[in-house]
């Protein structure tokens, strides 16, 4: 599971963003891609649950970063994240790792769970501010922390995977009935290039995402509101 560097990353988001902007990193894990956006420029907050990787992230970033100790999703409460050897597939959607299981992750167990803190992305944003950039990588929990998105945030980013290709698809369809300026174009894998040569619409976007299904391809959609 190795990923892009960190370089690379920056380089990328560099597109979306600029130096002073807000990002929100949702599922930081230990903060490559926080460490990525730090070094466009942007101010972070990074949401992460597993208080192992809350460590890290805290030494890594020291107060260069504001590290907040929860999961997101479409209400205030709490959940069961449920764990194993690799702390980036750790998942609060069973359905997604019963998918994953069958074939990419059949070597791995997630046979530890804990309880963690759920809020949602309007209530952060009323308390940070209106981040430029949202990046949400939360191992097929993406439309529920959408869900709890109401405001019409300039670029979005969320992880797609073939297995629970319709998680993907029903967050197009979410970030479209909130604006439907919104236009989308996608990477395959870590290679932090646009598939895409022009954005496309939800419509289009949907139908590109559908026929993934069943195919080794996983990658991130990218969305933003055209103008």
């Amino acid at each position: 599971m190795a990923g892009a560097s960190i370089a690379k990353i920056a380089k990328f988001y560099s597109n979306f963003i600029n130096p002073g902007d807000l990002c929100f990193d949702v599922g930081a894990n230990i903060g490559d891609r926080t460490a990525a956006l730090l070094q466009v420029g942007a101010r972070v907050v990074a949401f992460e649950p597993q208080p192992a990787c809350v460590q890290k992230l805290k030494k890594r970033f020291s107060a260069k970063v504001a590290v907040v100790q929860t999961a997101l999703g479409s209400t205030v409460g709490t959940a069961k994240l449920q764990l194993t050897r690799a702390s980036t597939i750790a998942s609060m959607n069973q359905n997604w790792i019963n998918k994953v299981k069958e074939r990419r992750f059949k070597k791995y167990n997630w046979n530890k769970e804990i309880v963690v803190p759920v809020t949602y992305l309007d209530k952060m944003i009323l308390f940070y501010g209106e981040p430029k950039f949202i990046k949400i990588d939360v191992e097929g929990f993406e439309l529920e922390v959408l869900k709890g998105l109401y405001s019409s945030v300039e670029h979005v980013a969320f992880e797609f995977t073939p297995e629970v290709i319709e998680i993907a698809a029903g967050c197009v369809a979410r970030l479209n009935s909130l604006n439907s300026n919104y236009i989308f174009n996608y990477s395959e894998g870590e290679s932090m290039i646009l598939a895409l040569e022009k954005w496309v619409d939800a419509e289009k976007m949907i139908d590109l995402l559908e026929r993934t299904k069943g195919s080794p391809i996983f990658g991130d959609v990218y969305a933003k509101l055209r103008g």
